[in-house]
């Protein structure tokens, strides 16, 4: 018999919480939830903050997305993921004021809620409360995961939402009621609406119907018991995903597209160079902060135990691990050239290691018990945890510390606090800047809060540019560096000097 010390759910969700809050301060969220964007993928962050500031200031409608760059049509619309978060947290603004550490929390309430769902569903298949509580912590012990899961971008919200739509999917399994299925599929449109790759566990529910319907999956009990009925529900989340991405797609062609990433970019589109270069860069940049190199070899041997032990194993656990493995190959593939400069796209392929573990700890109860129950197997475990902890405790310090934040707190970290200066010298939210420095879409107007044009494919390096905007109703151009000054393209506009603020020069600038 199982050792029943290690099943308490009656105390298990408040074990949870406590273990939670416990890592809340340990990887140091109290200072971070109240920082600004800087550090890794800053670029993106301020895109995303940057949406959600034109929808708390500019009250723009809820399908007319747009960020502060404006783009080739000199209006800043374009689309990328469903805007609800976006809208949802420039709402909230309006009650609380314009606030990052709202954003923040809102984004770190729903990480720690698809954890918990996460922590339930864990519990309930192995009845297990302490491996249930080892495999949630284990993976908010994954750098990449904890580093955004109070930060601006979408993928955790995406991919907490989607493990909530799992636990329900699972409840769905458990009890044969189709009103978990219903909910299961709103939560799933809702994040694959916001990200495609969040919808990765949701492809492995279709492949068990698809294999059930085939009888490749032969059980007592069939998850889809009224597939006249089930079917089209399912297929409700990729009819209103794909529509919003058509709509997205055809908004951006409308306005200005190629700002963001609305379809794949696999590894045969680049050549033998590139390949070498995105590998070279995974192993040297992002290797470790996936999760532990540690829990990365550890993962692939369990995933090979749970292939040879297949008997041993729930048939649907067993095929919902295969398809998820298959699946994150597949992604692998399709959004390869993604991987040289970005960590987070990984971030819903976390559930591939999920299903491992999950499968893992039910391969082994069944195949061996007294091992499954041994204390010293649950203090390696244990153990191992702490490692982990501590190793993601590095990582988060090193991006907020170390190099990766260098750039922000030599260069922009005076963007932080312009604003107020820039309306004590006469610049408006509506007046149209040029920041020459910024090789990004956003980082700097939205620190500023301004709207405008950046150094973005090296477009202000035009002086035939640069007049074309001020055409269009530029008035001011920002350096916050003394090199750029020195440019002969630069020199018209760098007439009128009209204020200083640390290291940027503003200058105003005239149609001529």
């Amino acid at each position: 018999m199982l050792i029943k010390k290690y099943y308490f759910p009656k105390i298990s969700g408040f074990v949870f919480i406590s273990i939670f809050t416990v890592l809340f301060f340990i990887y140091n969220f109290d200072d971070i939830l109240l920082m600004r964007p800087q550090s890794v993928h800053q670029w993106r962050q301020c895109d995303c903050l940057a949406f959600t500031q034109t929808y708390y200031k500019d009250k723009n409608a809820f399908f007319e997305p747009q960020v502060l760059y404006l783009g080739e049509d000199n209006t800043g619309k374009t689309a990328t993921e469903f805007p609800i978060i976006y809208c949802t947290i420039a709402q909230l603004w309006k009650i609380f004021g314009k606030e990052e550490f709202v954003y923040r929390s809102f984004v770190l309430l729903l990480s720690f809620i698809g954890l918990f769902s996460l922590f339930k569903m864990s519990e309930d298949i192995l009845k297990d409360s302490f491996l249930a509580l080892w495999i949630s912590f284990i993976l908010f012990s994954s750098p990449m995961l904890v580093y955004y899961a109070n930060n601006f971008l979408m993928n955790v919200p995406a991919f907490s939402i989607a493990l909530v739509a799992l636990y329900f999917f699972y409840l769905f399994y458990k009890k044969s009621k189709n009103k978990y299925l219903y909910i299961s599929v709103i939560l799933y449109t809702l994040a694959g609406l916001i990200k495609i790759p969040a919808l990765s566990s949701f492809m492995a529910i279709i492949g068990l119907l698809i294999w059930e319907q085939l009888k490749i999956i032969k059980t007592d009990k069939k998850i889809f018991f009224d597939i006249k009925t089930q079917l089209p529900v399912l297929l409700f989340v990729f009819m209103i995903v794909g529509l919003w991405y058509v709509y997205a797609a055809y908004y951006n062609e409308q306005h200005t597209k190629g700002m963001f990433l609305i379809g794949i970019l696999p590894i045969w589109m680049d050549g033998g160079t590139r390949i070498k270069h995105i590998i070279e860069n995974i192993q040297t940049l992002w290797l470790d902060s996936y999760q532990s190199i540690t829990i990365q070899i550890i993962s692939i041997i369990m995933f090979l135990i749970v292939i040879v032990l297949k008997k041993y194993n729930n048939k649907y656990l067993w095929w919902m691990s295969i398809f998820l493995s298959l699946g994150f190959i597949s992604f692998l593939f399709l959004w390869f050239d993604v991987f040289d400069n970005h960590d987070y796209y990984l971030i819903n392929q976390l559930i591939f290691m999920i299903s491992i573990f999950i499968a893992f700890f039910f391969t082994l109860k069944q195949f061996n018990l007294k091992l499954y129950n041994s204390a010293i197997f649950r203090f390696v475990l244990f153990i191992i945890l702490l490692i982990n902890i501590a190793h993601c405790k590095k990582i988060i310090e090193l991006r907020y510390t170390g190099w990766p934040n260098k750039y922000h707190l030599k260069v922009t970290k005076s963007l932080e606090t312009i604003t107020p200066y820039l309306r004590s010298i006469g610049i408006s939210y509506k007046d149209t800047v040029l920041f020459i420095q910024d090789p990004s879409l956003n980082i700097s107007l939205y620190l500023m809060e301004q709207k405008g044009y950046t150094n973005f494919e090296s477009k202000l390096k035009d002086s035939t540019f640069i007049r074309e905007k001020i055409k269009s109703g530029a008035k001011y151009l920002l350096v916050n560096d003394s090199n750029y000054i020195k440019a002969d393209y630069l020199k018209p506009f760098l007439v009128n000097k009209v204020g200083a603020y640390k290291n940027v020069t503003i200058y105003k600038i005239n149609n001529d």
